[in-house]
């Protein structure tokens, strides 16, 4: 199976729009005929497993018309296919569904360039639509930022006999995060973000296809460089409602129309997000368990950029990639200080890289430690840095240049992420670099709700709503731990402490009394290390022994 082609496979699915009430879900799949198909050696069995998706529920409405959406599948190898779908109404009450199949997770450029022109030869010259889908397939995968040429012999109700296909140069790029940004506050995607980090059992619903599968594949782009390896199902059909009820961590999109056939299934510690009411059901633990600085931080940025989209009504992709990268290198740049060479392999230390965070982050790296994603990511380090000194070992120069290149004492914590940004900000403006340090000690979760409503919706779930769309009289809402904290956090806003005022001068010397002490890792300074070196000195003598005798 070739993996390295732009798309896999091309559908057209046709079926006649029915009022009968009493159809089943099951007689409705039945009766798609699939008019089109490229190439044509797939088999039936394929073509039915993508049916239901492309169709996920029995009440198809006039209102979906042209909106494009997607769907994954994944095989028993944990390999991906991403499923391009549009839906058109043709004349005579008839519908019909274009479906587009790649391998890779191009979802702009495919649906802003090759869906468009596929669409648009397609019902200029049906008859020559073998033609151009061989001529895309044989192109190669543009990189990010390069533009390739779709040249054609002739042109068919098209403007330009040259058609320039595009991709995004920035990072994040081949996903839509403006749909994401465009629907839901900065403080439910901070939170989105946190529920999937800890591997919970997350719900999108919407009544839109398009936004319900660009917002979910917009959330999993934020985890990179980090993967989701459980259930994932942007859009799950009603055949497959019953997947919400295994006992595992899923991140699923389920339509408003089916949604309903939940109502009976008790479903525990699920985060529920309501895409077209910018609400959402989390547990209240999730959010005590986020370390303040790091979370807070982002949270502040995601808001400016939010603040900004809403106002230019565009989105700078590079900028909210670097927000949540910057999130991970603050907490995992000295990651690479903690591998420990044992039998040929490397070992990751967590215990002293949990010393060498501060205690507030302990909980959250405890229970980031034990997710699958975390585990897969050290895995890949280990394998990659396993190869590394397999290659240097066979060649003394580079066996000599990793000697130099070891690291030798590790820096403080102070050298790493938000300390260090603080310190370098107050450095160029120190009334900006205070009221920053200030900012970062607001308790998060009056800093989250802040402008929201929530209230309990169980012993420990949340509801988080904005405040002008509440209209349940009976809701209880929850207390804040000091209500004077929201008042503070708005005048802060308004009037930052200056340099003189003693609340700042007795907050600096609490905050200075409270820092804690970071021993540094002894693992560096041990007799491992030293026999690490040996080991490498050996290889690069031997090589230039070997190099020696075959000269002589």
């Amino acid at each position: 199976m070739t993996q390295n082609k732009i798309f896999d496979s091309f559908f057209i699915f046709e079926f006649n729009k029915t009022e009968e009430e009493t159809q089943s879900y099951t007689q409705f799949l039945e009766q798609i005929e699939i008019k089109y198909q490229f190439p044509f050696e797939k088999s039936t069995e394929e073509i039915e497993k993508i049916k239901p998706f492309c169709f996920p529920y029995l009440s198809i409405q006039k209102t979906e018309k042209g909106e494009p959406y997607f769907f994954v599948l994944t095989n028993q190898n944990r390999e991906f296919t991403y499923v391009f779908c549009k839906l058109n109404i043709l004349p005579g009450n008839r519908y019909q569904c274009l479906v587009l199949a790649s391998f890779q997770p191009l979802f702009t450029f495919i649906l802003d360039n090759i869906f468009v022109v596929i669409e648009t030869w397609h019902k200029a010259a049906e008859k020559s639509l073998g033609w151009l889908l061989t001529l895309f397939q044989n192109y190669p995968i543009p990189e990010q930022g390069e533009t390739i040429q779709a040249v054609l012999p002739f042109s068919v109700g098209l403007s330009e006999a040259k058609i320039p296909l595009m991709r995004s140069n920035d990072l994040l790029g081949d996903y839509h995060l403006d749909a994401l940004i465009n629907v839901l506050d900065a403080r439910l995607i901070v939170l989105i973000f946190a529920s999937l980090l800890l591997e919970k059992k997350i719900i999108f619903t919407s009544s839109s296809l398009e936004r319900l599968s660009k917002c979910i594949q917009a959330c999993i782009g934020l985890l990179d460089p980090f993967t989701w390896q459980h259930i994932y199902i942007p859009i799950l059909p009603e055949s497959h409602i019953s997947t919400v009820s295994a006992p595992v961590p899923f991140c699923v999109g389920i339509p408003k129309q089916i949604i309903h056939l939940l109502e009976n299934d008790s479903i525990d510690e699920v985060v529920r997000v309501d895409l077209d009411n910018n609400e959402m059901e989390l547990e209240a633990s999730i959010v005590d368990s986020l370390p303040r600085n790091h979370f807070t931080t982002l949270f502040n940025k995601m808001k400016q950029i939010q603040e900004k989209f809403r106002k230019k009504k565009s989105l700078d992709n590079e900028e909210v990639a670097m927000s949540f990268l910057t999130f991970f290198r603050r907490i995992f740049k000295a990651c690479d200080n903690f591998f420990i060479l044992k039998e040929n392999r490397f070992d990751f230390d967590f215990e002293q890289f949990r010393l060498f965070h501060p205690k507030k982050t302990h909980n959250f790296l405890d229970l980031f430690h034990d997710s699958q994603m975390f585990q897969y990511w050290i895995e890949r380090k280990s394998a990659q840095k396993a190869k590394q000194i397999e290659e240097f070992s066979t060649n003394s120069l580079q066996s000599a240049f990793l000697l130099n290149s070891l690291p030798t004492k590790p820096k403080r914590h102070t050298d790493f992420g938000f300390q260090k940004t603080k310190i370098e900000n107050a450095n160029q403006n120190p009334q900006n670099g205070k009221e920053d340090e200030f900012q970062s000690n607001i308790d998060l979760r009056n800093l989250l709700f802040s402008e929201f409503e929530s209230r309990r919706l169980g012993k420990d779930t949340l509801k988080i709503r904005p405040e002008k769309i509440i209209t349940t009289e009976n809701s209880q809402k929850i207390e804040s731990k000091s209500e004077t904290k929201d008042s503070n956090l708005q005048k802060i806003q308004i009037f930052p402490l200056t340099e003189n005022s003693k609340s700042y001068s007795n907050l600096q010397q609490k905050n200075e009394a409270k820092k804690p002490v970071i021993d540094q890792p002894d693992f560096l300074f041990t007799p491992k290390r030293e026999r690490f070196l040996e080991k490498i000195r050996h290889v690069s003598r031997r090589n230039s022994k070997n190099t020696r005798n075959q000269t002589d």
